[in-house]
């Protein structure tokens, strides 16, 4: 597969072909979910720095392939991340 693009179960499916469903992939579509987990933790957060969720959210991600440079960190994990956070920062 080349790079942002991610063969298997992620896929996000959208509307904007006249109402009809399409399948996409690759980090545009991972941009979306990774910004709502970090306002999402911000919301819960608010003194964390953003280089402490940077942290947190990339070491807490889960290794989904071989290729680090398609990839980057891999799949975020929301909980993960913000257990990391916890003890830090967030009270």
């Amino acid at each position: 597969a080349a790079c942002g693009v991610y063969k298997g179960k992620l896929d996000t499916q959208d509307r904007s072909n006249y109402g009809a469903y399409r399948t996409a992939s690759g980090t545009s579509m991972a941009a979306d979910h990774v910004s709502g987990i970090i306002a999402k933790i911000w919301s819960v957060c608010p003194l964390c720095s953003d280089t402490q969720v940077t942290k947190c959210i990339k070491s807490s991600a889960k290794d989904i392939g071989d290729y680090p440079w398609c990839y980057g960190a891999g799949l975020v994990q929301a909980e993960d991340a913000y257990q990391c956070l916890k003890g830090v920062c967030c009270g």
